[in-house]
């Protein structure tokens, strides 16, 4: 719970029921939301100009204190990012404030107070939205509930908390949100006997916190009542104890002379890497082989081919067997990552035969931002599409177990399945028969009224009439017919089991030889397919016969076995494929989603989401090799599985990430090397609070390291812009030290696309008279004016035929 908690109110709130203060989420202790504490005693002063910038800690006259480069203890350095990060939510959600007008909202046709407690002073309602709306609030949304939607900022509001929305739970009903709100009673008056507001009710999205409540409940991890925080990973204890000592030199000096030695057999030269590319991803590697902790910093300026090198560090940990996770600031930049990264395995595993398979890639998101749809190509390694076509894999009706089941049955007793399925339609046929001699005088009726009305209806009545008297026809396969149509059928789900097993389910040394039974028993069902096209499988006899068994000829001549022989040799080999998976492959019971999920990611070898998004690992990694998290049909093991932890962290685009939202990964279980890629030269993270600002709340670790005289891997070739483009920046901000590329210099690179003297390598364009305004709904603004003239310039390049 937060022990600085205070009042503020915006200069435009005036007499408006709510008040917002910074508070605690009821639902997980520690958590930073925005709540409702009343109107403040007419004894507060005026905050004045600094209260209505967001500057709570001046108005308190308490000073948020600048982040240091350098701490003193682990408590110390933690706690110097809680004032700025209090101070950052209070400014962005003024900012969203500001906007109310232009924000998404939803109409609310039902409202209902839950049961909490007597005791507990949070207020939870149910609400049930209007379809059709241009909001869908998601957890840990803040909400402004009113009762109008006109005006700038609305004149009475309450202020709430998305706990629960039916997207988060299958089971929760359609359109309906649990929203904690800051008084006891929603804005309007609710019929108490229909639960439908007497007067238009309103919810508008103001900003989310999930990030926030993220950065917040990372921070006081290990901190417990009366004891000091302890860490849990040593990575964390290397970074804020870091100095640019002698020792620290002298150790990475060390490291970097075997580096060379440590990379020997990863065959990183089909990479055609540049030097400074592979300096950095063998520096890289060999860190993994220290016991202490390590820090790498790879400096990327732009164009130096950043994602190259990280997806070669990632091949490399592949090929290795090292568990890794990366993280990047935005979905943006984790995609472009993992799309590398699956490239690379798919062009140089040979189909697994260099030890990497899709299988051990997880990419871990929210699908509504990242847009993976199941013909993505990234769909082979997202998380829900791979939870999704394991689950049916899984599944005790349909899945891998009753496949191989229903065709070992059917190759096993052919014969007494084609018995069964004649006897059922015999039966069918039978029953039928009886129906239709109890109904016979009533369908004599109804067929004459059928008649008289189709003599006098059109067409279609016609048509329709002479279905209606259509009798349900049984028709009975011929024994050939049947096992080809049977084992057709049969083989085609088991094979669908098996690619998908191949491709999703996790892969250890132990379990190879049943995925080398998988492509065999492919290949025998292929075989004996096509035996029984050929007609090999037609007599009884063929079956019958003793498995595996040569005909007389066949087992005294020379000459090539016979097509029959052939099919009982195929139908033998097949039998022993699959009663070996049957005997040796074992698949986990899980049949809901979120068991599975936690299987997946407890087993990765490469895992990749944001940072933001690494918070949800935190309940599925083992902390001392414990068994796994279980969840609704998951059968209990006998015994505790060991898993192996995460070893490094791959953070990219790490100037761009606050130091604060960084602990989201470090503090994960057992890792204890990190690479960080980015460059401090280009914008830093986004940081609305100017009193953060000062405090150097946008800082990134990447930054500090440097400051602090930590070594870095400059890549010193960049291979983008035209070289009278990168002149400037390369002297301005890189001492002269990042070079061309080949392709940058060669002519081809140097042509101009678009006619005129305006258009150079670059140009600078002056447009005039444009505006910026805002769409509905949407707090970005757009020039309409600037929109037309790039427009232009690029239909001109499309007639060029330049793109």
């Amino acid at each position: 719970v937060l022990a600085r908690t205070w009042r503020w109110r915006p200069a435009w709130v005036g007499e408006g029921r709510c008040v917002p203060a910074w508070g605690v989420a009821g639902h997980r202790p520690g958590a930073p939301v925005i709540q409702n504490f009343g109107r403040p005693e007419a004894s507060t002063p005026r905050r004045g100009r600094a209260q209505a910038s967001g500057d709570a800690g001046a108005a308190r006259g308490e000073p948020v204190k600048k982040i240091p480069k350098t701490f003193s203890s682990l408590e110390h350095y933690l706690d110097s990012f809680a004032d700025p990060l209090v101070e950052e939510v209070h400014a962005d959600f003024l900012s969203s404030f500001e906007s109310y007008h232009q924000a998404p909202f939803l109409q609310v046709t039902r409202v209902q107070k839950l049961d909490h407690g007597e005791k507990s002073s949070a207020f939870f309602f149910c609400f049930l939205a209007a379809r059709r709306t241009s909001y869908t609030p998601a957890k840990d949304d803040i909400v402004a509930v009113s009762s109008s939607r006109k005006g700038k900022h609305p004149s009475s509001y309450v202020l709430g908390s998305v706990c629960k929305s039916w997207e988060d739970d299958e089971d929760f009903p359609a359109d309906c949100y649990i929203v904690r709100l800051s008084t006891s009673v929603p804005p309007v008056e609710v019929d108490a006997r229909t639960n439908r507001p007497v007067a238009p009710l309103f919810v508008s999205s103001l900003m989310n916190t999930k990030t926030y409540n993220r950065i917040w409940t990372c921070l006081q991890l290990g901190k417990t009542s009366g004891q000091k925080r302890v860490s849990d990973a040593g990575l964390v204890d290397a970074i804020w104890r870091y100095s640019a000592s002698k020792a620290v030199e002298n150790d990475s000096r060390s490291k970097a002379s075997h580096r060379s030695a440590a990379a020997d057999d990863l065959g990183l030269d089909r990479f055609r890497l540049n030097e400074s590319q592979l300096n950095a991803v063998e520096d890289s590697v060999a860190a993994l082989g220290s016991p202490s902790p390590s820090l790498k910093l790879i400096w990327g300026p732009p164009g130096t081919g950043k994602t190259k090198t990280i997806s070669t560090i990632l091949w490399a940990m592949l090929l290795r067997g090292h568990r890794t996770l990366t993280c990047a600031p935005t979905n943006t930049a984790v995609l472009e990552v993992a799309s590398r990264v699956v490239q690379l395995v798919r062009e140089f595993s040979n189909g697994g035969s260099g030890g990497c398979f899709l299988s051990d890639i997880v990419l871990l998101g929210n699908n509504e931002k990242m847009k993976v749809e199941a013909s993505h190509e990234l769909s082979a390694v997202f998380l829900d599409c791979r939870v999704e076509r394991l689950s049916q894999c899984f599944s005790p009706n349909g899945g891998w177990g009753h496949c191989l089941r229903s065709l070992m049955d059917f190759l096993a007793e052919p014969v007494s399945k084609y018995q069964l399925y004649t006897d059922k339609i015999t039966k069918d046929r039978e029953e039928e028969e009886k129906k239709r001699n109890i109904s016979s005088n009533v369908l004599d009726k109804k067929n004459k009224n059928i008649v008289a009305r189709c003599n006098k209806g059109n067409g279609h009545e016609k048509d329709r009439c002479n279905n209606e008297g259509d009798a349900q026809v049984f028709v009975t396969l011929s024994f050939k017919d049947f096992v080809r149509t049977t084992h057709k059928e049969l083989t085609h789900n088991l094979r669908h089991c098996i690619e998908t097993l191949q491709n999703d389910f996790p892969r250890e040394p132990t379990t190879a030889p049943n995925f080398w039974c998988m492509s065999d028993v492919v290949e025998a069902t292929r075989v004996l397919g096509a035996l029984l096209d050929a007609g090999a499988g037609d007599r009884h006899e063929a079956w019958v016969s003793d498995v595996g068994d040569a005909c007389s000829p066949c087992s005294v001549s020379n000459d090539p076995p016979c097509k029959e022989c052939r099919f009982r040799k195929a139908r033998s080999l097949c039998l022993e494929q699959l009663e070996y998976l049957r005997n040796n492959l074992k698949l986990p019971g899980y049949y809901d989603k979120r068991p599975i999920e936690i299987y997946l990611l407890q087993r990765a070898k490469s895992i990749l989401c944001t940072v933001s998004t690494s918070f949800r690992l935190y309940n599925v990694l083992p902390t001392d090799n414990q068994k796994p998290v279980g969840g609704q049909g998951q059968q209990q093991r006998k015994e505790a599985e060991i898993f192996p932890p995460l070893e490094l962290l791959v953070v990219d685009e790490a100037a761009q990430l606050k130091e604060c939202e960084a602990m989201i990964p470090l503090q994960l279980p057992c890792i204890r090397h990190a690479v960080f890629i980015g460059d401090e030269r280009q914008l830093p993270a986004l940081v609305k609070s100017k009193i953060s600002e000062n405090a150097d709340f946008g800082r990134s670790i990447f930054e500090r390291l440097i400051s602090l005289g930590c070594r870095k891997h400059l890549l010193d070739t960049q291979y983008r812009m035209h070289p009278e483009i990168s002149r400037f920046p390369v002297w301005r901000f890189y001492d002269g030290k990042v070079g061309d590329g080949v392709n940058v210099v060669s002519k081809s690179h140097r042509r101009r696309l678009l006619r005129g003297n305006m258009f150079g390598p670059y140009s600078f364009i002056n447009v005039r008279g444009g505006r910026e305004s805002s769409e509905e709904h949407s707090r970005s603004p757009k020039n309409t004016i600037e929109i037309a003239v790039v427009s232009l310039i690029v239909e001109r390049l499309f007639r060029g035929r330049h793109i």
